[in-house]
């Protein structure tokens, strides 16, 4: 399990990822790095950002994949510039053993393209007021089909207010790929339990047929506190 942290009790740092495994799924241990030194919760992370980090202000969301050369394919959230600022994009990282990670390339690997995902600013010259970009992303490999499948949030504005809606997109390779045009779940109407948005995909292939989407969301009435609505 790749799971995500504050770095730091005081909050001082990003958030991060570090790594636990499992023998039977309850009980579980996190990886910690031989020889300790630094900040606490340094010596337990196994991917965070660093300072000149396109995702300086933080890595977080983690899906892993194994891919069909063995290798581990993280796709993460990346928290953008400038700090103050609540935009987000996909990044990548490689590993052999699932704690050694090396990031790819200098910046994401899926940022924000369709209308739905833009931005909103309240300021649009000032980047410190923008809402917006693809997170939390969810990714398997369908080796009948010889592909990479996403799953992902796309941060927008629907009916005058910011919302997380799930989008969709394939690649042959993990790294380039095509998303469709339009969210494949949006969020519920008027009234409903999910009717402020729709985020935090996870995506299971059913054994039989089809897939299982577990998400997290929201009514207004029952959210007090982030995004002013």
């Amino acid at each position: 399990m790749w799971f995500t942290v504050l770095s730091d009790e005081k909050r001082l740092l990003p958030l991060a990822i570090a790594y636990a495994e499992s023998e039977d799924g309850l009980t579980w241990n996190t990886w910690k790095k031989p020889k300790t030194s630094g900040r606490r919760w340094d010596n337990y992370l196994v991917l965070k950002p660093g300072e000149n980090d396109w995702n300086q202000l933080g890595a977080e969301t983690a899906s892993v994949v194994k891919a069909p050369d063995d290798r581990y394919l993280m796709y993460y959230t990346g928290d953008l510039p400038p700090e103050g600022s609540h935009l987000a994009a996909i990044g990548l990282a490689t590993s052999l053993d699932g704690v050694h990670w090396t990031k790819c390339g200098d910046g994401p690997i899926f940022e924000a393209e369709n209308e739905w995902e833009q931005p909103v600013c309240d300021k649009p010259e000032d980047r410190r007021t923008c809402v917006g970009g693809v997170t939390e992303p969810s990714v398997i490999y369908d080796a009948k089909e010889n592909r990479f499948k996403m799953w992902y949030a796309g941060i927008g504005k629907k009916d005058g207010v910011i919302s997380f809606r799930i989008g969709y997109a394939t690649s042959p390779d993990g790294v380039n790929w095509t998303r469709q045009k339009e969210p494949v779940l949006d969020k519920g109407g008027a009234g409903s339990w999910d009717e402020l948005w729709v985020s935090h995909t996870n995506v299971v292939p059913d054994p039989v047929k089809g897939y299982h989407l577990f998400y997290f969301g929201t009514a207004a009435a029952d959210y007090h506190e982030g995004y002013d609505l």
